[in-house]
């Protein structure tokens, strides 16, 4: 049977209405993000009834630029819950560089390469070391926006004796203006100011050396990054 009309017919139990009147609620969009650390970023303030304003330490005023209160859906999912708020560390940074693209499809809805790499050096909390050359990089450009796609898949090794190999797994994405994106194929020159696009990643790392395995086998990463003359760096 079709999932969409298996759904409307046999439709999931909702809770009578007095119920979903318990967990109808409003928040003050100036209690929900609250402004956090030296460069102003945001993060979640904790959720539910009877929760602690954090504004900056600052005492709500009414006032004209007071922020609008959100009128939250009915089934949001546990609003007394408070659940804990991820932090941004400094872990590491990373350049990777890379030979000329290799044209694996082009269409009238994208341009995706396969882009070989050449090597690179990182240095962080938990050391440093080299890239490997051998790796590769899926780079997937979609018409007519220009936002792309960038997956990679290389080794990076560590300088210790003998040096660990630990596999190094990202997934990123780069949206922005137009005609800054198409300043960042590859073989781009430098001076493409990266805080007119965005270039967001995640990171995985996998090693069986026991020496780094607790550290990075059950980790995940999330970064930024900037795209130069035929490498990429990013932390």
């Amino acid at each position: 049977m079709n999932p969409l009309l298996q759904s409307q017919v046999n439709p999931v139990p909702q809770p009578p209405p007095s119920q979903l009147e318990d967990y109808s609620w409003t928040v003050d969009s100036a209690d929900v993000f609250v402004r956090s650390g030296p460069n102003g970023m945001n993060r979640f303030a904790p959720w539910g009834p009877g929760r602690a304003k954090e504004i900056d330490g600052a005492s709500a005023s009414a006032s004209e630029d007071e922020s609008p209160r959100v009128e939250t859906l009915p089934l949001f999912p546990h609003p007394a819950i408070s659940l804990p708020v991820p932090e941004l560390k400094f872990d590491f940074r990373m350049t990777v560089t890379h030979s000329p693209p290799v044209r694996l499809k082009t269409t009238s809805a994208e341009i995706k390469n396969w882009i070989p790499i050449m090597g690179g050096t990182w240095s962080g909390t938990c050391g440093s070391g080299i890239v490997a050359p051998g790796g590769h990089v899926v780079h997937t450009v979609h018409n007519p926006s220009y936002i792309s796609e960038v997956k990679m898949d290389y080794i990076m090794q560590t300088v210790d004796e003998p040096p660990a190999m630990i596999a190094v797994h990202v997934e990123a994405s780069r949206t922005g203006p137009l005609e800054v994106l198409k300043q960042l194929g590859p073989g781009c020159q430098e001076g493409s100011d990266p805080r007119r696009y965005m270039f967001r990643l995640s990171l995985r790392m996998e090693t069986a050396d026991e020496r780094y395995a607790e550290k990075v086998n059950f980790g995940l990463w999330v970064g930024s990054g900037v795209k130069n003359e035929w490498e990429f760096v990013f932390e």
